[in-house]
């Protein structure tokens, strides 16, 4: 689906900007936060792989709550 495509190209977009904004924090700060900052932003990144995943579901649950209604309409619309 055209979707999905969509959905894998979003995630491979924004893991390559976590790991540029990652080079680049880690660059600045201290060695001993990288640890800890390291983590912070795994799991910020995690945080917001799975509301893109969430926003992705819906869209396709909602396009296929469309085409079933279209269908239904096409076929009872025909009856009358």
């Amino acid at each position: 689906m055209h979707i999905k495509k969509q959905y894998r190209n979003a995630l491979k977009t924004q893991t390559l900007q976590y790991k540029a904004l990652q080079k680049q924090i880690l660059e600045k700060a201290p060695k001993d936060r990288h640890k800890e900052l390291t983590k912070s932003l795994r799991e910020e990144k995690m945080r917001k792989m799975a509301d893109l995943s969430v926003q992705y579901d819906q869209s396709i649950s909602e396009m296929l709550q469309r085409q079933t209604v279209s269908s239904l309409l096409s076929v009872y619309g025909k009856c009358y």
